[in-house]
């Protein structure tokens, strides 16, 4: 027996299968629905029927047992063919189904309605249909219920899937989270074992806050290595210097490996920093210093990363501005963290202000302005701390160990100068980086 095929058929069927719903098991959801149509309309069978390649299959089957018959002999085959309601009053006076099997034999089908399911990208993946074994006609009060209940089966469907895809990342994340745990335990008892060993070198009565602050100093090369390395090669890779990749999702990786190698550099470059200062280690190489040369040098670096947040960088120095007898690497560092911070807690759209100015004592001033969430009164000696980070219900999901501007706050301290925090709760913040006089050179 011949049945129509719709165009578009193999994307008809890809369509289905993205579901995930074919020979599951059965669910209220779509059991209720089953049983609405067939009070709805009186009939003693309604079902839920997806069309795949060889077969109709019953998602739900009310006043039925089959599970599932060959698409030849389905009247939902030709359903799907419609674009509205199809109705057979009396299929043995229809030149279609009057030799059906269904209609011969066995249900001896007399009356059949189906509306079709038809998906978002507009194809008819199946039927929600009423059945009789005697002849009917069917009011247009029942046409609309059965229609809208057929939208209601296919927001069901979709539904369905999103809950699935929902499960299965949280899931992904469970697992991924439990392994982080495992590495974070694994590299806790690394740290454990390697303190002890530096504490049992040590005097035993040197507090454990020395012993830890000896330990990271000395772990530089150990942690900046491997990752010089991994920032190296996929640097190397995403130039292509030896040829193609071969898959742009790979590119993506290396993308995003990159990315994540370089968060972590700079953060253990901060942990280190920090280390350095409360050891002692931190000797400033000094020398005159270019102020607006720094600026326009941190803006350029700066740049990509305001991008990424839709904010806009502006850079503001005076016409006459003296250079700077400081430590050029440290200055930069510090305006740097100024700005990243000031970027990352920017809302899109504003602008972030660099500016350098000469105060009226002849005081060197780094400035760095936004229109950014703000900080409370209460909260500001808090991120002054070292690791300290206020939580905010307005911030979004902020990466950093929190050094930056405790840092910066110590690279000032060590020049002599001082660091001044402005900032009103929901409208921004300005950093002001206070070099004193005595470095001003004319």
């Amino acid at each position: 027996m011949n049945y129509p095929i719709p165009a578009r058929e193999a994307e008809r069927i890809d369509a289905l299968k993205r579901l995930e719903i074919l020979d599951s098991q059965p669910e209220q959801a779509f059991d209720r629905i089953t049983r609405v149509a067939a009070s709805i309309l009186g009939t003693p069978i309604a079902v839920v029927s997806l069309v795949d390649e060889t077969r109709q299959w019953f998602k739900s089957r009310h006043g039925l047992d089959a599970a599932e018959t060959p698409r030849e002999v389905a009247f939902c085959a030709h359903t799907i063919m419609t674009e509205d309601l199809m109705v057979v009053p009396d299929a043995t006076a229809d030149p279609r189904f009057a030799d059906n099997p269904l209609v011969t034999d066995g249900l001896n089908i007399r009356f059949y309605a189906g509306a079709p399911l038809k998906s978002r990208e507009g194809f008819n993946l199946g039927t929600l249909c009423a059945i009789d074994m005697k002849p009917r006609e069917i009011s247009e009060e029942e046409r609309a219920c059965l229609t809208d209940l057929a939208h209601l089966v296919v927001d069901e469907m979709e539904l369905r899937l999103a809950g699935q895809i929902a499960l299965r990342e949280i899931a992904a994340r469970e697992q991924a989270q439990n392994e982080l745990e495992k590495i974070n335990q694994e590299l806790e008892g690394r740290v454990f074992r390697r303190t002890k060993e530096l504490a049992e070198a040590k005097d035993r009565a040197e507090v454990a806050n020395d012993a830890k602050t000896e330990f990271l100093a000395n772990m530089s090369h150990e942690l900046r290595t491997p990752l010089n390395a991994i920032l190296g090669l996929t640097e190397m890779i995403g130039s292509r210097i030896y040829g193609p990749i071969g898959n742009d999702q790979y590119e993506n990786f290396v993308d995003t490996i990159n990315g994540s190698a370089l968060h972590l550099f700079n953060v253990i470059s901060d942990v280190l920093d920090v280390s350095a200062v409360e050891s002692g280690k931190i000797k400033l190489d000094e020398q005159v210093v270019d102020v607006g040369a720094v600026i326009n040098e941190v803006e350029k670096i700066e740049i990509p990363h305001a991008d990424q947040y839709g904010v806009t960088l502006t850079v503001e120095i005076e016409d006459v501005l003296p250079t700077l007898h400081a430590d050029r690497t440290r200055v930069k560092q510090i305006f740097l963290n100024l700005v990243n911070n000031a970027v990352k807690f920017s809302n899109p759209g504003t602008t972030v202000v660099l500016a350098a100015t000469l105060d009226d004592d002849k005081s060197i001033v780094f400035s760095v302005s936004d229109k950014g969430i703000g900080i409370a009164d209460k909260d500001i000696s808090k991120v002054l701390e070292t690791f300290g980070q206020v939580e905010l219900a307005t911030r979004r999901a902020h990466t950093g160990a929190g050094l930056g501007l405790p840092l910066s706050k110590t690279l000032v301290e060590l020049h002599g100068g001082s660091l001044q925090i402005r900032s009103r709760l929901g409208e921004g913040t300005t950093v002001a980086a206070v070099f004193p006089a005595e470095r001003t050179r004319t």
